[in-house]
C-alpha cells in the first residue's frame, strides 16, 4: 500500500529506524553524563570528603561537595553543561541520585572483594565498635586475607547498626551472616573482636549509651592519649551533666535484673565516684583550668600567628591560672553546692574483742 508517492511500510520502517537511532544517541549521551557523575562520587569517596551540604537548594552559597564539583566540571565540559541546562527529569543533582550512585559503586566494589576472597587461601574477620554522627553504636566489619600474589589485604565491608542489640548472640549472628554471604566458612583462620568484644561494658556498651541518651541526653566523649584537649571535653560533659549521670547509674542500680553483674557493680563504683566530695572538687578545679587551657589550645592551633603573640597568650593564661590558685574558696564553695559538704571519714571498727 502506498500513501501518495511513498510506500507506507517504507515510511514506517524509516520512522522506526530514526526513533531507534535517536534513542541510541540519547543513551550514549546519558551514559557519558553518568560516567562523569560516577567519577565525582569516586573522587569524593577516595578523598574521604562529605557529599551533602546543609542546604542544597539553588539559592545556597554552598550546596555541598557533590553538587559544587559537578557545577565546576560543567564550566569546562560542554556535554555536562548542556545536560544540566536542558535536563528536566534526570539532572543527577538530587540526594536520591547521589545515594543511588554511591550504592552502585559500593555493589561493584563488594563484587570485586568477593572475587578476591574466593581466590584467597585464608581470611580473618575483624570487628570493631564505632559511633556515627548521632552517636548510634555501629559494628564495623573488615576482612583481612592473603591474596594469591602473597600480599596481605584488608577490605572494609561496612557498618551494621547494633544499637538495639549488643549481645554476644547478636555478634555471633553477624559473623555467621558475613561468612555465609561471602561463602568463605572453610577459609576462616582468625576472628578479632577488638572493641566489639566489650559491648556490654559500662559506658561503652550499647545498652548503657542508649540509657545515657534517654536520661542524660548525651554521651561521654572519647579520650585520646595523644590529644590532651579530649580530656577537657570529658571533664566538661561530666561536670555540666553531673546530676544526669547520677540518675543513669541510679536507674541501673534500681533495675539490676536488666543488667549483667559487671554493669551493676561498675555502676556502684561510678555512683560513688560522682557523689564523693573530693572528686566533685577536682572536677570543678580541672573544669576551670581546662576552660583557660582550651582557649589557649585553640589560639595556638590557628594558622596565622607569630611567636610574640603566642608568648603573650601563654603568659596571659599563666597569670589567670595563678589568680585561680589564689581563689581557692570559690572552687570549694561550688563543690559544696554540687556534692554537699565533705563527710568525715568513717572510723574503722576495732578488730579487738
Amino acid at each position: 500500500m502506498e500513501f501518495g508517492k511513498v510506500r507506507v511500510d517504507i515510511a514506517i520502517n524509516e520512522h522506526r529506524r530514526l526513533t531507534v537511532e535517536n534513542h541510541n544517541t540519547k543513551v550514549k549521551r546519558n551514559r557519558k553524563v553518568l560516567k562523569r557523575l560516577i567519577n565525582v562520587v569516586c573522587f569524593l569517596a577516595y578523598q574521604e570528603l562529605p557529599f551533602h551540604g546543609h542546604h542544597e537548594n539553588p539559592d545556597s552559597l554552598n550546596r555541598g561537595n557533590y553538587i559544587q564539583l559537578i557545577i565546576l566540571i560543567a564550566e569546562y565540559d560542554n556535554l555536562l553543561a548542556e545536560h544540566l541546562s536542558s535536563s528536566t527529569i534526570f539532572s543527577g543533582m538530587s540526594s536520591n541520585i547521589q545515594n543511588d550512585i554511591i550504592q552502585c559503586v559500593c555493589n561493584v566494589l563488594l563484587g570485586t572483594i568477593r572475587k578476591e576472597i574466593q581466590a584467597a587461601p585464608f581470611i580473618a574477620i575483624l570487628l570493631d565498635k564505632a559511633s556515627d554522627v548521632p552517636n548510634k553504636s555501629q559494628l564495623s566489619t573488615v576482612i583481612r586475607y592473603v591474596s594469591p600474589s602473597g600480599d596481605i589485604e584488608e577490605r572494609f565491608l561496612g557498618y551494621t547498626d547494633v544499637s538495639k542489640d549488643h549481645s554476644a548472640v547478636q555478634l555471633a549472628t553477624h559473623v555467621v551472616t558475613v561468612v555465609n554471604d561471602l561463602n568463605c566458612s572453610k577459609k576462616i583462620v582468625a576472628q578479632a573482636n577488638d572493641g566489639a568484644a566489650v559491648f556490654s561494658g559500662m559506658l561503652g556498651g550499647t545498652q548503657a549509651t542508649q540509657l545515657l541518651d534517654e536520661i542524660a541526653g548525651r554521651r561521654l566523649p572519647k579520650v585520646a592519649p595523644t590529644r590532651w584537649n579530649y580530656n577537657e571535653r570529658l571533664i566538661r560533659v561530666i561536670k555540666s551533666d553531673h546530676e544526669s549521670f547520677i540518675a543513669v547509674f541510679n536507674s541501673i542500680l534500681e533495675n539490676p535484673t536488666c543488667w549483667d553483674g559487671d554493669s551493676v557493680a561498675t555502676s556502684k563504683g561510678f555512683l560513688s565516684f560522682l557523689e564523693d566530695f573530693t572528686n566533685c572538687f577536682l572536677l570543678t578545679v580541672f573544669s576551670d583550668i581546662f576552660d583557660l587551657t582550651e582557649h589557649l589550645y585553640k589560639t595556638l592551633q590557628t594558622k596565622h600567628m607569630d611567636i610574640e603573640f603566642c608568648s603573650k597568650e601563654v603568659m596571659g593564661t599563666s597569670k589567670l591560672l595563678s589568680e585561680m590558685r589564689n581563689n581557692f574558696d570559690n572552687c570549694y564553695d561550688r563543690s559544696v553546692v554540687t556534692a554537699g559538704p565533705p563527710q568525715p571519714p568513717k572510723k574503722k571498727k576495732s578488730s579487738c574483742s
